[in-house]
């Protein structure tokens, strides 16, 4: 996509840019007009590792819940209506379902806020979060 103004031609390489316009105005009349172009920074972690964006906070405390023995899918994105199972909302987002298998049938208690370090399972991190 091409965008033309004023006798300048921006051409739409590639996403990693945004263009913003800031206008002054005085009596609704347009005086001056700054266009900005801004490169977008990527979330980049002290490690210089590209993080991904956050999971949406299903809810604040763990789901206690009797599981039969069997192959599920933990949502990783936070979006499902179905928490804290993966029903597919995460199509076009960055995030996958974690897969986990319970050899017999037991009482877990599976996060639901998504932060923890040991998906699928609760590991408290819930309790720190703002």
């Amino acid at each position: 996509m091409v965008h033309s103004f004023g006798g300048f031609t921006l051409s739409e390489v590639s996403f990693n840019f945004l263009l913003e316009t800031v206008s002054f105005q005085l009596a609704g009349i347009t005086l001056l007009t700054y266009i900005f172009l801004k490169r977008k920074v990527p979330n980049i972690g002290a490690k210089g590792e590209l993080k991904m964006s956050e999971p949406k906070i299903a809810a604040r405390n763990p789901a206690v819940i009797k599981l039969s023995a069997g192959k599920y899918a933990y949502c990783a994105c936070g979006a499902s209506n179905n928490q804290p199972f993966c029903d597919g909302s995460h199509a076009g987002t960055e995030f996958t379902p974690v897969m986990f298998e319970m050899a017999e049938e037991k009482t877990v208690a599976i996060c639901q806020c998504k932060r923890t370090g040991n998906a699928p399972y609760c590991d408290g991190t819930h309790a720190g979060l703002d």
